[in-house]
């Protein structure tokens, strides 16, 4: 029997097992410390507004105002100070000077109007007798821009549309820099007036100031927000002044503020 021929195709066929895993286990190395392609980061995905939501409930709060022993208004309002300043909007005041406010769950506090705009819409209180607040972020950059999603904040009619603070999305419409305002393309509730929108990081981005009801053709209802242009520069304008005074003062800051 003649092994000479077949010893040889044996060896071969070895040799070439042997060359086959020797090119396996060089191409896995090869895979393994190659160096990774360039990767294009995708955009940060937005956060979900039930989470920015969770962060605007603790510094938004119910505005009551009373008077000759009784409510005459309810509102909505947020801190955008730690030391009680508080915004809202001028006509959930009216002519009063004193509200209580109340945050979710929480005791309510006495505050004392400290200035005011008529023009815009705005109030700005100080709860008494000290004490650190919540306080919201203001977004002023980058502008709100239409299209972009918000969410709104508030009382609406406590007792009477709800029995706690409700919050709901929206598409900001339109931005006016004339009249300082964003349209949002939600109606507001009674009782919403003067409470935070926000974006989807829960900074603040205005505050809900009215109503637009047109029932003509297919028929329109928007809600309007007083631009945080406006609302920064008011809040700088009272943390900033030097006053003896207790009375509250007329706000220099405008419609021209945006």
């Amino acid at each position: 029997m003649h092994w000479g021929p077949r010893l040889y195709y044996v060896n071969q066929a070895l040799l070439w097992v042997l060359a086959t895993l020797v090119l396996v286990f060089a191409a896995r190395d090869l895979v393994r410390v190659a160096p990774s392609p360039p990767t294009t980061l995708a955009a940060e995905p937005a956060a979900d507004l039930r989470h920015a939501v969770a962060t605007a409930r603790l510094f938004t709060g119910l505005v009551t105002v009373y008077g000759d022993g009784r409510i005459l208004r309810q509102g909505s309002g947020f801190f955008l100070d730690t030391s009680g300043l508080f915004l809202t909007a001028r006509h959930v005041l009216g002519d009063q000077q004193m509200a209580e406010i109340q945050l979710e769950n929480s005791t309510p506090r006495a505050a004392r109007l400290v200035a005011a705009s008529e023009a815009l819409d705005l109030s700005i209180l100080q709860v008494l007798g000290g004490g650190a607040f919540p306080a919201g972020v203001l977004r002023i950059t980058p502008p709100v821009v239409p299209g972009e999603m918000v969410g709104v904040l508030g009382y609406p009619v406590p007792g009477l549309l709800a029995d706690s603070m409700t919050a709901r999305s929206g598409i900001v419409a339109s931005v006016s820099s004339d009249r300082c305002l964003i349209a949002l393309d939600e109606p507001a509730s009674p009782g919403q007036s003067g409470g935070p929108m926000i974006d989807l990081q829960g900074r603040v981005v205005g505050m809900v100031t009215g109503r637009f009801t047109y029932s003509g053709g297919e028929g329109v209802d928007l809600a309007f927000a007083l631009r945080p242009t406006a609302l920064g520069a008011a809040l700088y304008e009272v943390q900033t002044a030097k006053r003896q005074d207790p009375a509250p003062f007329g706000l220099k800051a405008s419609r021209s503020s945006c």
